[in-house]
Formats: structure tokens, sequence, C-alpha cells
């Protein structure tokens, strides 16, 4: 991914709330301007304000940064790392929208996608069930394996949890998705 800027320069134009993992803009030096009005412009509309405000379809916060469009959970971890990150940014918690650098690390495809919310499209409404359309049973399906037939949901659920935590999906995995809500 191309960087719009380092992580230096973004301290220079953005404050980062730690606790929220909220972003302000800066207020902005005539300098940093073609135009004093365009100075004027930016500063009376911006600063001091929350960047990022913006929430696409999946839920996370964006924006755009010195004309480019950027995701705020990247921004973040630039910030706090000091470097733009290279792998995908997993919200541990869930929330696509919560930027706290405690809730952001950086995974692979194949680990994020082992902290996925259950699909509101499922008939089980849990994650790796589904039912069998000839005998009504409960199938178990992980990371590409197989692990049975169930008579009971419950039954499928407690086999489909103790084969989560082996194949390293994370704890989250499967929880309810309150954007779905």
């Amino acid at each position: 991914m191309a960087t719009v800027c380092t992580p230096e320069e973004l301290h220079n134009i953005l404050i980062l709330c730690i606790k929220t993992g909220r972003l302000h803009w800066k207020y902005r030096s005539r300098e940093c301007f073609e135009t004093y009005r365009s100075y004027k412009s930016f500063n009376g509309r911006f600063a001091g304000k929350e960047a990022f405000t913006a929430i696409n379809k999946d839920g996370y916060k964006h924006g755009t940064l010195l004309g480019r469009n950027a995701k705020a959970h990247r921004v973040v971890w630039a910030m706090t790392r000091g470097d733009w990150p290279e792998k995908e940014i997993d919200h541990v918690n869930g929330d696509p929208a919560d930027n706290r650098p405690e809730n952001l690390r950086p995974v692979d495809r194949t680990m994020n996608n082992k902290n996925r919310a259950v699909s509101n499209k499922t008939a089980t409404g849990e994650i790796g069930i589904t039912i069998s359309t000839t005998s009504g049973k409960y199938r178990v399906r992980l990371a590409g394996k197989y692990f049975g037939v169930f008579d009971t949901l419950e039954d499928a659920i407690r086999t489909r949890n103790e084969k989560l935590v082996g194949l390293g999906f994370h704890p989250n995995h499967g929880r309810t998705n309150k954007r779905a809500a």
C-alpha cells in the first residue's frame, strides 16, 4: 500500500487520543497552504474536530488524508508504532470502529479470518455449523476440515468450540455481529 505521508508527519496534522482511538485535526499554520483562503477555510472547518468519522459498509472509520483515502485504524497504527502496517490490522474485539491501539494487531488474511463474527445469513446462527438439507442434522466444518454430523445444535456447538482452539482461532471468533442487529 502506498503511504500518504510518514508516521512523523501524521503527528504534525493529527492528534490521537490513546484512550479512545479517536483522531482529531490539528490547527495548521499558514505555511501549510497555498492561499490564505484555504488556510482559513481548513482551520475554520476542521481544526480541533474529529477526523475519520465516515463509516464504510463494513463498519470501518475512514476519511481523506492529504487528498488520499485512508482508514483510521491504519493511521492509528502508524502513529503509535512508527511505521505503516505491512499486514492487515485486526480489531481484536471485533468492533471495526474501535481504534484504540490495544485493540489493534497485525495479522495475515488467514488469522484475520479466524476472528470473524457470525454471518447474519447463516441458518443456525452459528459460525462453522450448517444444517444438512437431507437429514436435518448439524454439520461442523472449520478451516476446510470436516468434524462430523450431530443430532443437536448443542452437540455441534460443543464440538466446534473444542476444535476452534486447536486450529488457532481467536476466542472472539463466531461472536454475534452487533451491526447485523
